[in-house]
């Protein structure tokens, strides 16, 4: 069958776009000079002498890592490591850390090789869907609902800890099974009822006189001597009315 004029023009476009995307990425190349410069000596610094020698920490050999994240072998070991610099696990706590200044310049580079990596898209495998670890999870939710759902989260299965780098985001141990499946739903949908429960309170109304308000409480005593609860805690009068500071608090007694 000959081929139409259309058929023939669209195989062309194709061509076309296949060229320009492989010319795109052809031209990606590791950036090893600031690698060189200012990345090195700072895992020189602070992460080789427990990332080195023949049992290094967590398994990432560090003073021969490659730098080349777009077609090199470590990949998988870069992603370790930015996960674990921008979380602030390493260097540990009781071990020097880095200026802000060391640390950004880790992040540019780490966040520019990272981005020709993408570009690139290599067919070499980089890694496996998982699914969210809890607090990956508690923290998503969080920033978005602006409100605490730990209480939901710890309902969720614990995670398992890699043997071979100590974090919780390997994706071999991140599986999506059903069971996961039900779990994660099962929260995301009790966190929801909660949000619908709070978006249609209806607020309680009450009336207080706040002219005659003590704003300096005697402390009163339970059992065995315990001081109680104070019914106003930094509290101030001013004028008819009150001022309260931070952190302070006036219960009313709400039934």
């Amino acid at each position: 069958m000959i081929p139409t004029v259309r058929t023939m023009l669209r195989l062309l476009l194709w061509s076309c776009v296949a060229l320009v995307a492989r010319t795109a990425t052809a031209d990606l190349q590791p950036d090893v000079a600031t690698f060189e410069r200012q990345v090195r000596p700072l895992l020189a610094k602070y992460c080789v002498r427990c990332h080195s020698g023949d049992e290094p920490g967590a398994g990432i050999v560090l003073d021969g890592i490659d730098p080349d994240l777009i077609r090199g072998v470590d990949f998988g070991h870069w992603e370790d490591i930015r996960e674990a610099f921008n979380t602030g696990d390493m260097p540990p706590a009781d071990e020097p850390q880095p200026t802000t200044a060391e640390r950004q310049a880790m992040a540019r580079w780490l966040d520019a090789e990272f981005r020709k990596a993408l570009r690139h898209a290599s067919t070499v495998p980089r890694g496996r869907v998982r699914r969210l670890t809890r607090y990956e999870l508690q923290y998503a939710l969080e920033d978005l609902l602006h409100t605490s759902v730990q209480r939901h989260i710890r309902a969720l299965p614990e995670e398992g800890t890699s043997v071979e780098t100590g974090l919780k985001n390997n994706g071999q141990l991140l599986m999506i099974s059903s069971p996961h499946l039900e779990s994660y739903l099962n929260v995301i949908l009790a966190i929801i009822d909660e949000m619908k429960q709070i978006t249609t309170y209806e607020p309680c109304r009450i009336s207080a006189d706040i002219a005659q308000l003590d704003v300096d409480p005697p402390v009163t005593y339970a059992d065995k001597g315990r001081p109680n609860k104070p019914p106003v805690a930094r509290v101030e009068r001013a004028g008819r009315g009150v001022t309260v500071g931070g952190g302070g608090y006036i219960d009313l007694q709400i039934p």
